[in-house]
């Protein structure tokens, strides 16, 4: 792999794209000058935070979990707690999402993310966005008190990745026809083995050190894997290109991501429906899928002769539906991704068949959707992460 020594300067977009074999190459960059005031900030001065605990459901690691629908579904009230993390030294980490902004005075704005809490104010603050590659569309600040592991696994985006304080271990696998024989086609930004048996059976990796300084580029579908090393404030930033259409080059990938994502859930929809249908137990959990809710009216209490009080919602579909039935009604209040359908049962006092009747009729229209044990073998996996051009 190409490293090019920056010489303390500030990496452009032409030396970029002339290192990288115009962005299909990985190349680490060394003695890079990062230029931000995140390079002094200290663990101290994030703890005088007044607000110290935030939700922080958006990245839960789903994305390279063994069951990635759990972590989706379960991580989504998940909260940070920054003297957790720091002081307890509970392992968790946080991630920021900044997109472009043409409006206001910032030129980035935070998008889904907890939501413009204390912590992404401070390093906002201090923090220089710079455009790299020209056309960037999300920027990362990724935080931890060391000690954290993202599994293996590539993004269908061109990304450069900034380390600013710490160290971290790089583990990356470029993309290859002969990579493309062990994808997972149930998750194709994933692969059916580790990065030692990779290594172990011949493929070609790499494996190297990543100090405060040094910045590494990754084409889209560079598998990784990143290890942070030692305790103590952690911080690096990433920038995130659109996959640009590259001339002549076949991606396997690429290929196997687009019908995963766009033709996968709508070939096995009914067969999905049909699955759920027959593992559905008392134990099966019930979750709404991110285009279903379960809404409450406001405008009832102005108006109950014309007005529902309640609706249940599928935005795939189109789907906005009243709902007056009292015992549906009572268990989907409580519908959150955890509890059972036995523990529904328990908890509002309603029985056990009459509840899994509702939930049967529930997945059949698409409101609904279960976790269980059993292996989905028509699960997929949700999360969208490759941006759209602007």
């Amino acid at each position: 792999m190409k490293k090019v020594d920056m010489r303390g300067e500030l990496l452009t977009k032409d030396l970029l794209v002339k290192s990288t074999d115009k962005m299909t190459s990985p190349c680490i960059f060394t003695n890079f000058l990062i230029n931000q005031k995140l390079e002094s900030c200290t663990v101290e001065e994030m703890l005088t935070l007044q607000q110290k605990e935030f939700i922080s459901n958006v990245h839960n690691g789903s994305y390279w979990a063994d069951k990635p629908l759990y972590s989706e579904v379960q991580g989504r009230g998940k909260k940070l707690n920054l003297e957790s993390m720091f002081i307890e030294k509970n392992g968790d980490y946080y991630v920021t999402y900044f997109q472009p902004s043409t409006s206001g005075s910032s030129k980035w704005k935070t998008v889904r993310t907890c939501g413009n809490n204390d912590f992404d104010d401070f390093l906002a603050e201090r923090t220089d966005y710079q455009d790299y590659m020209n056309g960037s569309v999300l920027h990362n600040h990724w935080i931890s008190n060391g000690k954290t592991l993202s599994s293996l696994h590539s993004d269908p985006i061109d990304t450069l990745f900034v380390q600013v304080q710490g160290t971290k271990t790089f583990r990356m696998v470029p993309e290859s026809m002969l990579l493309s024989l062990y994808v997972d086609l149930k998750q194709p930004h994933k692969l059916k083995h580790t990065f030692s048996e990779l290594k172990a059976m011949g493929v070609k990796v790499y494996e190297f050190e990543v100090l405060p300084g040094m910045a590494i580029y990754m084409p889209a579908w560079c598998f990784h894997e990143i290890e942070s090393q030692n305790e103590g404030l952690n911080i690096s930033l990433t920038s995130h290109y659109p996959r640009a259409t590259k001339t002549l080059k076949f991606s396997p990938f690429q290929m196997v991501n687009k019908i995963r994502r766009f033709w996968y859930p709508k070939l096995v929809r009914r067969k999905r429906v049909k699955f759920q249908l027959d593992n559905l137990t008392k134990d099966a959990i019930p979750f709404f899928p991110w285009f279903s809710a379960f809404l409450k009216n406001e405008s009832f209490n102005k108006d109950s002769t014309h007005q529902h009080k309640y609706f249940i919602t599928n935005r795939l579909k189109g789907k906005l539906e009243p709902i007056s039935n009292e015992s549906m009604i009572k268990i989907l209040e409580y519908v959150d991704g955890y509890l059972t359908i036995s523990d529904l049962s328990t908890l509002t006092g309603l029985d056990l068949d009459l509840l899994l009747d509702i939930f049967k009729q529930l997945i059949k229209d698409q409101f609904i959707q279960i976790l269980f044990d059993a292996d989905d073998r028509y699960n997929y996996f949700y999360q969208n992460i490759e941006p759209k051009r602007l």
